[in-house]
């Protein structure tokens, strides 16, 4: 059965912004069947993404639906344990048993990047997009100061994984700065992880 779309325009928003990003290209890549069937899977892909993070994280999407961004944080065991097997089981019946080793694969290997450099109550923050009429309107950092303006004032620290070094610079203005990079063996692709610890 087909996933059905909650979020078709944001989804496909978030597909827009991170196509050129390396661990989503080796998503994209992993999925077997024409272009269409790829581009289907990964709007399925970014869709699930926003509905799990309204059930085990953070999604904010404003009134004026222009974007979202979405964040993950520390859960209990059982949570993160029925996040983990409800994932897997969107990516093998969704996009295939190919892409749920390159998922895994690419997670493995970047999870023990990060756990080296931050600090294990860190907020993550795991995607953000525009949909493309309201691009280079400044509502970026709209998406992301409510919560790092929470953060701030729980002393909580937060970081993100990036593969597009374009983007580096609206990260930072925001208050993010490298703490390492690594080159990721599965998508052979360079990525950087940032970090904003609390002002």
């Amino acid at each position: 059965m087909a996933y059905q779309l909650v979020f078709p325009e944001l989804a496909e928003a978030l597909r827009l912004a991170l196509k050129e990003d390396g661990f989503y290209k080796a998503m994209e890549d992993s999925v077997s069947g024409e272009q269409a069937d790829k581009h289907q899977a990964m709007l399925a892909y970014m869709d699930y993404s926003i509905v799990e993070a309204k059930e085990f994280g953070r999604c904010f999407i404003p009134e004026q639906h222009y974007g979202v961004s979405i964040w993950s944080f520390p859960l209990d065991k059982e949570k993160e344990s029925l996040k983990t097997e409800q994932k897997r089981q969107f990516i093998s019946k969704q996009m295939g048993a190919s892409s749920l080793n390159a998922y895994q694969s690419m997670c493995d290997y970047m999870a023990a990047q990060s756990r080296s450099v931050i600090a294990d109550d860190s907020w993550y923050l795991s995607i953000i997009g525009i949909l493309p009429d309201f691009q280079g309107q400044g509502l970026g950092p709209g998406l992301l100061e409510g919560t790092l303006s929470e953060l701030d004032q729980t002393g909580t620290g937060c970081y993100l994984e990036t593969f597009t070094p374009r983007n580096m610079t609206f990260y930072q203005r925001l208050g993010f700065e490298v703490v390492a990079e690594f080159d990721e063996p599965f998508s052979h692709s360079k990525y950087w992880i940032m970090q904003r610890l609390p002002k």
